[in-house]
């Protein structure tokens, strides 16, 4: 039971919780709050854009085809690196 509390409370924290603003509004290229996946791939090179196209439909945890604040600083945060993802 404690796990879930805790849990919850981390998502509500994660929620709750502004992007990193420079970043992520440099990302926001039209400026409405949230980066799609075309946003996304700008911040690859041309050859990474499989790279970027994997990394971002791991981090869309809610499956809107596109990355709100939290989603955007878990990536910017652990990025690729799977053995740091919490899900």
């Amino acid at each position: 039971m404690r796990v879930i509390a805790v849990l919850t409370l981390l998502a509500l924290v994660a929620c709750a919780t502004p992007a990193k603003k420079p970043a992520f509004d440099a990302a926001d290229t039209n400026n409405d709050g949230k980066i799609s996946l075309q946003e996304f791939k700008k911040l690859f090179k041309s050859s990474d854009q499989d790279k970027a196209d994997a990394q971002f439909n791991r981090h869309d945890t809610n499956r809107d085809g596109l990355l709100t604040g939290p989603e955007y600083d878990l990536w910017d945060t652990i990025g690729s690196d799977d053995s740091q993802r919490p899900f």
